[in-house]
């Protein structure tokens, strides 16, 4: 496989409220040069995980492509929600990477959404415009699909979580992805407030932490004054495990074991029909694009582990 190596420049620290502190990770990630494969084996999106699988044939990754086309036919017809986390996009978060093909190639509708403050929608900077992301979530869902899974990662995570305590009628099967206990725990506002003074930029000069989070949030297509509102918006209330002890939709909880975010077994047994995957030697900037977490969505979604 073609690929450059390069150093992640920051792993993404999230409390309950959605709040992000970044540091580096020392971690090094692996892109891949999206070569075209054969039509057999798929889009040029989907060579960047085919080619992920050194020693397996061709042939059983046709036919393991194949498997999750049979295992998703009872559910083609529920489309898939792909969300992102703080400072990311639809299109950076799940397109480029390539996950919207490899779920399409398996026969799911794929519904991408960028969060308020994100991407195409729109940008307030007014912190009080974020301080019901869920409600906003729940009105952005298409009016015409009355059920939806979902994947979803970070601060959607966290959104998509309080919007299913709100209306799981809305849901199927449900991926929460960089999210762990800490979502019973009430909100320190230290991290944010450090996170706030470098997005202004009245962190102190010395502070690195405070330089690589305003480079990732000053990225091409972001809008600083809407990120820093996010980060301003009044804090949510921490969750109580009752509150997801009545809902019976299948929930799966995916953090790698690098994570800052883990554990999350406590939220994962929380739910009557949750599950926990540890991804392994993943942190929390690179879970999205982990090919155990690819496999992970394919797997779950498919509901080959009912």
């Amino acid at each position: 496989v073609s690929a450059i190596r390069r150093p992640a420049i920051a792993v993404i620290f999230e409390t309950i409220t959605g709040m992000l502190v970044p540091i580096p990770s020392g971690v090094e990630r692996s892109t891949s040069r999206r070569e075209l494969t054969s039509d057999m084996l798929g889009t040029i999106n989907t060579s960047l995980y085919v080619k992920s699988y050194v020693g397996v044939s061709p042939r059983n990754l046709i036919q393991r492509l194949q498997d999750y086309r049979v295992a998703m036919d009872s559910l083609v017809s529920i489309p898939v929600v792909l969300v992102h986390g703080w400072g990311g996009s639809f299109n950076n978060t799940w397109h480029k990477p390539g996950i919207d093909a490899l779920l399409i190639d398996s026969g799911r509708r794929v519904i991408g959404m960028d969060l308020l403050g994100h991407g195409s929608s729109d940008k307030p900077h007014d912190p009080n415009a974020y301080s019901d992301l869920h409600q906003w979530f729940l009105a952005a869902l298409p009016a015409n699909e009355p059920v939806v899974d979902v994947v979803a990662f970070s601060l959607g995570a966290l959104t998509v979580l309080r919007a299913l305590i709100e209306a799981p009628h809305r849901f199927g099967r449900v991926v929460l992805a960089g999210i762990g206990d800490g979502v019973f725990l009430p909100h320190d506002p230290t991290a944010s407030n450090r996170i706030i003074a470098a997005l202004q930029g009245t962190a102190p000069a010395d502070d690195n932490i405070a330089r690589l989070f305003s480079q990732y949030a000053s990225q091409p297509g972001n809008d600083v004054a809407a990120l820093t509102a996010i980060m301003q918006r009044p804090e949510s209330q921490a969750l109580r495990a009752e509150d997801l002890g009545a809902i019976d939709n299948q929930v799966l909880i995916a953090i790698g074991d690098k994570d800052f975010a883990a554990p999350a077994t406590r939220l994962a047994e929380s739910f009557p029909n949750g599950s926990l995957v540890n991804l392994k030697n993943v942190d929390h900037f690179a879970t999205p694009e982990a090919f155990s977490f690819i496999d992970t969505i394919l797997d779950f979604l498919s509901g080959k582990n009912q």
